[in-house]
C-alpha cells in the first residue's frame, strides 16, 4: 500500500499489513502495541522535524519501520543522538504518564521502549551504540561489533526463550523476539543509519 502526499511517501508493505490486521483479529490488545510504535516513531519524526532533517517518507516493512531522510547523515553527532534516542524516551514518558490511568497500555510503552533500547541492529539501541563506537572505530569495524553483538543477545534470548516455553508450556515470546533480531539483522545489512 503506497501513498504520497505532496513529496512525502508512505507505505507498508503487504506482509506487514496482514500481520498487523492478524494480530488485530487475534487479540484487540495488540492495538496498544501499535498505538505505543506509532507514537515512538512520531517522537522520531518530530525531532527530525525539529532538526531540519529533510524526511521524504516512511515505509513500514515487517522487519523495520524506515523513516526515509536524504540529510540524517549530515548533521550534528549530538541532533542524531537526539533524534535516536526521541522514540524509547517517548515510551518512557508515556510509561509514566499512563501508569495511574492505564496500566497494560503503560507496561506495553514501557516494554516498546526497553526493547528498542537494546543494543542490537536495527533497534534504537544498536543505532546509539554505533553513533558512539563509529566516532572512535571505523565504520566496518563498528558494523561487525554490532553483528556480534545481535547474534550475542539473539543467542541469550533464545535460551531465554526455550525456558521460559518449557516452563510455560505456551510462552514463545521470546523466541519470537529471538528471531525477529536476526531475521532483522540479514535485512539490515549495515543499514545503521
Amino acid at each position: 500500500m503506497r501513498l504520497r502526499i505532496k513529496s512525502f511517501n508512505f507505505s507498508v508493505t503487504y506482509p506487514a499489513l496482514c500481520l498487523f490486521s492478524a494480530l488485530i483479529i487475534i487479540n484487540f490488545d495488540y492495538v496498544y502495541c501499535l498505538t505505543a510504535v506509532i507514537f515512538h516513531e512520531l517522537a522520531h519524526l518530530a525531532l527530525s522535524s525539529y532538526f531540519k532533517t529533510s524526511v521524504t517518507g516512511i515505509k513500514i516493512s515487517l522487519y523495520d519501520i524506515e523513516i526515509i531522510e536524504k540529510s540524517r547523515h549530515i548533521i550534528d553527532y549530538k541532533n542524531d543522538l537526539a533524534i535516536t534516542a526521541a522514540g524509547p524516551l517517548a515510551n518512557f514518558v508515556l510509561f509514566a504518564y499512563y501508569y495511574h490511568f492505564d496500566v497494560k497500555f503503560a507496561f506495553v510503552n514501557l516494554f516498546i521502549g526497553a526493547f528498542n533500547l537494546l543494543p542490537a541492529a536495527n533497534l534504537d539501541g544498536g543505532q546509539i551504540l554505533y553513533l558512539f563506537l563509529s566516532k572512535r572505530l571505523s565504520v566496518k569495524t563498528t558494523s561487525n561489533i554490532i553483528t556480534i553483538i545481535t547474534i550475542c543477545l539473539s543467542a541469550l534470548l533464545f535460551f531465554a526463550g526455550i525456558m521460559v516455553l518449557f516452563e510455560s508450556k505456551y510462552n514463545f515470546s521470546l523466541l519470537i523476539i529471538c528471531f525477529y533480531l536476526i531475521l532483522s539483522l540479514f535485512y539490515k545489512q549495515d543499514k545503521f543509519l
